[in-house]
């Protein structure tokens, strides 16, 4: 199987294609435009050398008509290109970092300053602000509207990702460039996109999506004019092929992404597809075909150099040699492997090199050696497999009960609120329904029977044999009427304050003189009509309760204002309740609950023949 690192001689090539392809699509292709690119790409071509800036600027703007800030920042968007594409790369991050920070349409022109930094800094293997730079460069395409720029930019942050090794991240960006790509088959960068892509799948096992993006991509092979896409899917094709162990039929693939990787001179896909080559045929343990690849790609490594390249060469170099039983030289090559430190060094590769070398002792009579140690060698193997099942199958049942747990808990949070929400629902109704019950009984009260029992008066006092008992009797049967019609009324409520309406209905109510009302409170509360009508019913109740139940000789109510809390309080001296009554009362279990809907509270302090005390506290809304 291809290393993973291998993969960074496609990214860093892939990458430099996709960076500089958008560039010329960046401008307004006006004249000037025009003029800019032709100037740009003469001074590439010709061996011209210019090392003052400012000569280099006016190359660049040599024939432009109109010299105003769009075109010199897109002469200087070409000056950084230029010291880029010379390898001069901290004169080209000099010139990025400049036209940054000059606020010149930052939306407009940052973005492609910030690509060329992604560049610069990938170049330099700084990855960290390679991928920060690319994300900027996107975040200004996203908000100039251009959505294929901006998708541009995600594939060179997959090349980078692949460069990493990291073919998860990888995936997510290269799935989310050709989300927009993939609706433009006919762009010229199409098949280049979808190789990445592919490769990115192949490498994460995802076969069955990798396939249906290859019969995709070869819909495509012999009508496109992207060299390299051509030469990405055979390659893909091919690993997809060897990865599913079909080593013949990944054989033709690989020979044609290297025939035409050698047409183009294209060394790093030819090296690519000459060791894919090498590890197919050391599968078939075709050993001497797979040598002859192997030698080739390290002949070519001259032409690019490239640590993952050169462990994949020597490893399976290593697998040949020991094939065709020239054990020395194997052990020369794995020991080349096992040297190279950014490589990995693990336990499978270190026994490998162990059983090359009882190979090659072999050769002066230890062949007991050898078998000793492949039987050691299987045995760990397999234990460590076993190991990593047990991990795995132990992380995903705990993965299992936690989700579990949390989808418990979640429900039942969920049907707590729905009842919470329900039962405010419910005593809001309830609370409406009451206030125009309230409403009707105070207009029947008012308008019925306190005005008959007026006309009655009036029709008796027309008869002189009526005596006056009658008449005192009458009053009072006319006066409890007006009290109780003007309980239930919401007049007081709607048209007094807060603390006016509880005087007027403390007095009111103050039949046999023993209530006292008292409040600090000077000023309008504005408190909202809801939580005002629920304050005066509440205590309007209390009030009435200590009428009925208390045989109190002395009722206070309060209206206290400290700070922003407000408390009104209902006190008696009457016969007090017990623990339990308190408890189990419904009335004032349901007073309770109201009161919580305005998210106010009820304390009661109350003992037998001690008198209650019952206080309502509400913190005002500033």
């Amino acid at each position: 199987m291809l290393p993973r690192l291998l993969y960074k001689i496609l990214t860093l090539l892939v990458f430099k294609l996709f960076t500089f392809s958008s560039v010329i699509a960046q401008t307004e292709f006006h004249d000037d435009s025009l003029k800019i690119v032709e100037n740009a790409n003469k001074i590439l071509a010709v061996e011209i050398d210019i090392e003052n800036q400012e000569e280099i600027i006016d190359f660049l703007g040599q024939g432009v008509v109109r010299q105003n800030d769009l075109a010199k920042d897109l002469i200087q968007f070409y000056l950084a290109r230029f010291y880029y594409l010379k390898q001069q790369l901290p004169k080209a991050i000099i010139v990025a970092n400049r036209n940054i920070e000059d606020n010149y349409n930052p939306n407009d022109s940052d973005a492609k300053f910030f690509n060329i930094k992604g560049a610069i800094h990938s170049l330099k293997r700084e990855y960290n602000l390679a991928i920060q730079s690319f994300l900027k460069a996107a975040k200004g395409y996203q908000n100039q509207g251009n959505e294929l720029r901006e998708h541009v930019i995600y594939n060179n942050i997959a090349n980078i990702y692949l460069a990493l090794g990291d073919h998860k991240q990888a995936y997510h960006y290269s799935k989310l460039c050709f989300s927009v790509y993939g609706q433009y088959p006919m762009k010229p960068n199409f098949l280049s996109f979808l190789g990445i892509l592919i490769v990115c799948e192949n490498n994460l096992d995802m076969l069955d999506s990798a396939k249906a993006h290859i019969d995709l991509g070869m819909k495509y092979v012999d009508t496109t004019k992207d060299i390299q896409g051509k030469i990405l899917m055979n390659f893909v094709k091919s690993e997809w092929e060897y990865k599913n162990k079909e080593f013949h039929k990944a054989i033709p693939f690989a020979i044609k992404s290297l025939r035409l990787s050698e047409q183009y001179q294209l060394k790093q896909f030819v090296i690519m597809s000459e060791i894919l080559l090498m590890n197919i045929h050391n599968e078939l343990k075709e050993y001497r075909l797979a040598l002859d690849y192997g030698l080739s790609a390290k002949n070519n490594q001259k032409y690019y150099s490239n640590i993952s390249m050169q462990h994949s060469i020597t490893n399976g170099l290593s697998v040949a040699y020991a094939g065709i039983g020239e054990y020395e030289e194997a052990y020369l090559f794995i020991k080349e492997t096992d040297s190279l430190k950014s490589i990995d060094r693990s336990e499978k590769n270190k026994r490998s090199m162990d059983s090359l070398l009882v190979q090659f002792e072999s050769l002066t009579h230890k062949n007991k050696i050898l078998g000793q140690e492949a039987v050691i060698a299987i045995q760990n193997h397999t234990i460590e497999r076993r190991n990593n099942v047990l991990i795995i199958i132990g992380f995903t049942l705990l993965l299992l009960l936690l989700f579990i747990i949390s989808f418990f808990i979640y429900n039942r949070q969920r049907l707590k609120l729905i009842k919470n929400q329900q039962e405010v629902e419910i005593a809001n109704a309830i609370t409406v329904s009451e206030e125009a019950e309230r409403n009707r009984l105070s207009s029947e009260l008012h308008d019925g029977l306190a005005a008959e029992l007026t006309a009655l008066k009036l029709e008796l006092e027309q008869h002189n044999s009526i005596s006056d008992r009658v008449f005192i009797m009458l009053n009072k049967a006319h006066q409890i009427t007006r009290r109780i019609s003007h309980n239930l009324s919401p007049f007081v409520i709607n048209k007094k304050s807060l603390v006016d309406a509880l005087a007027y209905l403390v007095s009111n109510n103050n039949v046999n003189g023993n209530l006292t009302f008292y409040s600090n409170v000077s000023n309008d509360l504005n408190l909202k009509p809801k939580v005002k009508t629920l304050l005066y019913r509440s205590t309007q109740e209390l009030l009435q309760n200590a009428l009925k139940h208390s045989n109190a000789t002395e009722i206070v109510v309060q209206v206290i204002l400290n700070k922003d809390m407000l408390t009104i309080s209902v006190e008696d001296n009457g016969v007090g309740m017990e623990k339990e009554l308190i408890h189990n009362s419904v009335g004032l279990g349901s007073l309770m609950n109201r009161i919580q809907l305005i998210n106010g509270s009820l304390d009661i302090d109350s003992s037998p023949n001690r008198g209650t005390t019952i206080f309502i506290n509400y913190k005002i809304e500033k």
